[in-house]
């Protein structure tokens, strides 16, 4: 994107939003790959791209329910989530939808975000709850789906899983805990199943949404509802923030052609708003090639 702010540590800066207005309604789930920015579009139901400068703005898929996460098998197949279907779909080429795997055994409320590794696993977060119908809160799971279509449950009693990462050369899964508040952590053995989990991060008040991990095992983490995209080291030490002055800080990703620009997803609305289908996102570029590598 053109005319980043370039961030330096311990700076504060107001994010630079894309000048597309009226573009997209909810945007989430970025992922960098293959030379372009991959999103959602939650409200509109479509899986778009784009280049780091916004330009080429193309469709790459449309569902008849709402996307969540978005990811990749190891031969570039893109994977996105439907969340209201409890399923996994794989995109073709073409835009055409296939059913890719069923998680209903295991999924409550809606599906929600998606990482998958390099080995094409894939560990799938759920609300654990109705929430939009009001039930009351319980704990949700992270569901691995392996590439020979296995669905099995590997991490439980986690509040509301969101946004996922892996550090530690593969070896550690983070996962952001919404409603408490926190970044978690678990060791990944060698069939991809999770250990016991242990808390990365505490972040009172700040409800991390979606994350990426930068080169050096810090987690950048959209904090939707304060509307701060914050990057965060192990043990919950903030060294950057940045500010969107008001719209939700919803999700970021980490590319560019030299892999130092963090591209971050905001949305004006609010829970009323969204639940009526209102809100109006933008996307926003920081250059990070002022903080460690």
């Amino acid at each position: 994107m053109k005319n980043k702010p370039r961030l330096s540590p311990r700076d504060r800066v107001t994010l630079q939003l894309q000048a597309l207005p009226g573009a997209f309604r909810f945007t989430e789930s970025p992922r960098w790959h293959n030379g372009r920015l991959w999103f959602v579009d939650v409200l509109a139901r479509q899986v778009l791209t784009m280049e780091a400068d916004g330009a080429h703005l193309r469709v790459m898929a449309t569902l008849d329910g709402a996307p969540g996460g978005l990811g990749f098998l190891p031969d570039g197949t893109p994977i996105v989530v439907s969340a209201d279907e409890f399923r996994l779909l794989k995109i073709a080429p073409d835009g055409s939808l296939s059913r890719y795997a069923d998680l209903s055994q295991f999924a409550r409320g809606a599906l929600n975000d998606m990482l998958i590794d390099d080995h094409g696993r894939a560990y799938v977060g759920h609300y654990g709850y109705d929430a939009v119908g009001g039930a009351p809160f319980t704990t949700a799971s992270l569901i691995m789906v392996t590439p020979d279509g296995h669905v099995s449950e590997v991490a439980q009693g986690l509040s509301f899983p969101n946004g996922m990462a892996l550090i530690d050369a593969g070896a550690t899964l983070v996962v952001a805990e919404t409603f408490a508040n926190q970044l978690s952590a678990f060791p990944v053995d060698g069939d991809g199943k999770l250990g016991a989990g242990e808390v990365w991060a505490s972040l009172p008040d700040l409800n991390p949404d979606g994350i990426a991990a930068d080169a050096t095992g810090a987690i950048w983490a959209g904090c939707a509802y304060v509307g701060q995209f914050v990057r965060v080291e192990r043990g919950g030490h903030i060294s950057n923030r940045i500010l969107t002055g008001g719209p939700w800080a919803v999700a970021c990703a980490i590319g560019g052609a030299d892999g130092r620009s963090l591209f971050g997803l905001t949305s004006e609305t609010s829970f009323e708003q969204f639940a009526a289908g209102v809100s109006q996102s933008s996307i926003g570029g920081v250059d990070l090639s002022g903080l460690p590598r």
